[in-house]
């Protein structure tokens, strides 16, 4: 689990005390500084499972929207484009033949039309070539 300034001991103990299951498990309050985060975080995921992990995850999706939106690391981008590259990011890496061809689309996409035919023909031709010789 990543350090990050809200996934500290204080706050995951008190999501995790939210279920009252965990606190057989735990030592006594005055002895929970001394219990290392690597164990806590081990008994939490183990007693309490799916619902912690789903905080956790939330909460570093929340941190990373704040930092993204913090250091402008957010791109405007045609709808269409965005469509098809959310549609390539999104695909398995065994399946390449359906990367390239969104690849392809992209590229088509974002040229001007005068040049569309030539360059989607070269690229037809190299997918082609490529899926031949795989």
């Amino acid at each position: 689990m990543p350090h990050y300034e809200n996934l500290n001991m204080d706050r995951m103990v008190t999501q995790a005390r939210k279920n009252p299951l965990i606190n057989p498990y735990l030592p006594e309050d005055r002895d929970l500084h001394k219990v290392p985060r690597q164990w806590f975080i081990n008994v939490a995921y183990t007693v309490l499972g799916e619902p912690f992990a789903g905080w956790v995850k939330s909460e570093i999706e929340n941190r990373n929207e704040e930092l993204a939106i913090k250091q402008k690391l957010y791109i405007e981008m045609d709808p269409e484009i965005a469509k098809a590259f959310h549609a390539s990011v999104n695909i398995s890496s065994k399946s390449l033949s359906s990367s390239l061809s969104a690849s392809y689309l992209i590229l088509t996409l974002s040229v001007d039309c005068s040049d569309q035919w030539s360059l989607s023909s070269s690229l037809e031709s190299r997918f082609e070539t490529q899926e031949n010789a795989g």
